[in-house]
């Protein structure tokens, strides 16, 4: 790796498909939180915590997450090169 590169990753959250609404409305998510770039997945008796580079709710729009997400390395290692 050269100077400060390193992979980042970003959870987007869905929302359900129609299908899944009408199957079963539970998640295994509990805490969703955009603020603290975290998600909480409960399974049983056990959770689990895991931190992102962010976390986009499902109400963003396409564009926001790209603006948020792609926009800054899209630009520096294809438009500049």
């Amino acid at each position: 790796m050269v100077g400060s590169e390193r992979v980042m990753v970003h959870l987007r959250m869905r929302p359900f498909s129609e299908e899944e609404l009408k199957k079963d409305k539970s998640t295994p998510v509990e805490n969703f939180d955009p603020l603290n770039n975290s998600v909480t997945i409960k399974k049983d008796f056990d959770k689990k915590n895991y931190n992102f580079d962010s976390v986009i709710n499902m109400n963003s729009k396409q564009k926001d997450v790209y603006e948020n997400t792609a926009h800054e390395v899209v630009d520096v290692n294809i438009i500049e090169k």
